[in-house]
């Protein structure tokens, strides 16, 4: 679900392809995604992405992700920190720039583990062009074997 601003569409779907791995304790992620829009059917962009993290310690992990949109020539680069404060408490950060206009952005949050599955979430989300919004969560995972 988007604003209605971007593309006249209230509804968004993401197609991605990439490729994960690993070497000790650094994570690699390299991929494509692109974006379309269901109203009014626009193909609107698409951006190449490369990811890395680092589990610094069993507690502390850090980040960077690179996403460059080569129709619109726009670099989106960001770092991020997350700390596991016990097994069922985590605490995140991310700050990031969007080189088209030289937006900032960041984000800080928590998360609640209620059981292996299911967790809660809170992050404020701002930049320095738009105001903040709070976001709450409910996440679940699962696997299919």
């Amino acid at each position: 679900n988007t604003d209605k601003d971007i593309a006249g569409s209230k509804y968004e779907i993401d197609l991605s392809a990439g490729y994960r791995g690993e070497v000790g304790k650094l994570s690699y992620d390299l991929g494509y995604a692109r974006y379309y829009y269901a109203k009014p059917g626009v193909d609107c962009c698409g951006e190449f992405i490369a990811s890395l993290s680092l589990a610094a310690t069993d507690q502390l992990g850090l980040g960077a992700r690179f996403a460059y949109d080569n129709d619109a020539e726009v670099l989106n680069s960001r770092i991020s920190v997350d700390f596991a404060v016990t097994d069922k408490i985590g605490l995140f950060a991310t700050a990031g720039r969007i080189d088209n206009g030289g937006q900032d952005y960041w984000t800080f949050g928590g998360s609640y583990a209620l059981s292996d599955t299911l967790s809660v979430s809170a992050s404020w989300n701002d930049t320095d062009v738009t105001d903040g919004i709070l976001y709450v969560g409910l996440d679940t995972s699962f696997s299919l074997h």
